[in-house]
Order: C-alpha cells, then structure tokens, then sequence
C-alpha cells in the first residue's frame, strides 16, 4: 500500500488532495497560461489550482519550473520535492549501443508553439550547403504531415528526412548515431534532449533558455541569435565529445529525495 498517490503531468485526484495523499508533479506551467483553452489545459489547471489551495505535496522536475511556480505564488507554504526527468531505460539501452557518427544531426523537436519549428528551419537553411550536415528531425509524432508543409516553406527539403513514431531502442539508435543533437525551443520545462544527448555521449547545440542553460556543461553549446547559432554549430564540428559524465546528476538528485519523500532521511 503506498504512503502517497503520485499522478503525472500537473494531473491528480482531488479526493486524494482532500486525504493528504497527493502527491501532483509539475512539468511546466503552459496550461496556466491565458490563451490555452483546450478541455485537456482547464483540467491540468484546474488539478493544480486545486492542489495548491488544499496545500498538497509536490513535485518539480527542474529549477526552472520551481522558479515559475514560485513568481506565481503557486503552492506556496506547501512541501515541494525536486525530482528532475529521468532517463533510467534510455541511459541502459544506450549503455548497450555502440556510439557512431554516421553524419547526421537529430533535432529533437515537436510542433508546439514552444517548440518553434519554423525557426530551426530558417537557421539550418542559414548554413552553406557545403557546410550543413543532414538533418533528422524526431519528436512530431502524428503531425508529420504537417512538419512536411513547414518544410516545404525552406530550400532544404531534400536534406531532410522526419522520423516517425519508434520504439525507444531506435530512439536510443538514433541519437547514438548522430554527430551531434539539436534541441531548438522558445521555452521548456526540462528540456530532456540534453540529458538523453549526454546518456549518448553526443555534443548538443540548443537554444540558450534557463531550462537547457541549467544542464550547462562542456558538452552543451548555446546560442541565442542566427549569428550566434553559426559560431556554435561551428565550435559543435570542430571539437570532440568530451566523457565526463559517470552518472547523470539528475539520476543520483531524484534518489536522494526519493528517500526523502518517503521519509527515510
């Protein structure tokens, strides 16, 4: 029997907020926001809203978020865990994988309006055709259709090829063979591809946003502008990956406070 029913993604039960069982995590704060008017965005805010008045525990999965909750005034006086995003089956299919560079760049991405597609678009098609490196774009899911039409919209169609749905081994085949991982956004939660790009042991070249800012290491190359974006993709081809990594800090920070959730320390 558990001490506490954890519900995922900003969801939870309501009773179990009434008994002081719920546990809520909060992945980010976008159904809050004014313009989200979706059935499935009222009732994440609605279970967030409503935990946070009957003073539930709970969890979030980055700094970043926990910022935001707090400039809001959300859960305030309540008891707060950080557990960040794990990765534990991806880090042991990848530990499995032989680490390739067969001369491709993977952007992990989606079509959400964060995501900002079109964006990522203009600054491959900004890069020399003697110098751009084919593109795999992952992460849109059933809207590959419509990726294709933002696609059409640039001169590059041709080196470019949009992955469908995988299993999590190809995934995890995917980003080992990469040369290096390309995570374009206006604004996360987390930010997983740089976590997953370090459990692969790639470089990753990512916009510069707090949530990827604070996985910051030698391995993560930012930028902020076209210019700026050139330099760093660049300084990614040009230096090598380098293995300073013997467990992910967000693996070994979502342990200890598992303990402490539970009461062991």
């Amino acid at each position: 029997k558990s001490k506490f029913n954890i519900y995922p993604y900003n969801s939870t039960s309501i009773i179990d907020a009434y008994l002081g069982k719920s546990v809520v995590i909060i992945h980010d704060l976008i159904s809050l926001r004014k313009k989200n008017h979706s059935l499935s965005a009222k009732y994440v805010s609605y279970c967030m809203l409503k935990a946070s008045q009957l003073k539930a525990d709970y969890i979030y999965i980055s700094k970043t978020t926990k910022r935001v909750i707090d400039s809001i005034e959300l859960f305030k006086n309540c008891k707060g865990y950080y557990f960040p995003n794990t990765f534990f089956r991806f880090e042991e299919i990848a530990k499995k994988n032989t680490i390739l560079d067969l001369g491709y760049i993977l952007l992990v991405t989606g079509v959400g309006d964060n995501k900002d597609l079109d964006g990522a678009l203009k600054l491959y098609s900004s890069i020399s055709k003697d110098e751009r490196l084919p593109l795999k774009i992952l992460g849109c899911g059933n809207a590959i259709e419509r990726v294709k039409k933002i696609i059409d919209d640039h001169k590059v169609k041709s080196e470019i090829e949009v992955i469908p749905f995988l299993d999590l081994d190809d995934v995890v085949s995917l980003y080992c063979n990469s040369t290096f991982i390309w995570a374009h956004s206006k604004y996360e939660g987390y930010g997983r591809a740089v976590a997953e790009a370090k459990l692969s042991h790639k470089k990753i070249l990512c916009t510069q946003i707090s949530a990827f800012m604070e996985q910051k290491d030698e391995n993560v190359y930012l930028y902020t502008n076209q210019n700026d974006f050139y330099i760093q993709y660049k300084a990614v081809l040009a230096s090598k990956y380098k293995d300073i990594h013997e467990q992910l800090i967000e693996h070994e920070i979502f342990k200890s406070q598992l303990e402490f959730l539970y009461g062991k320390k």
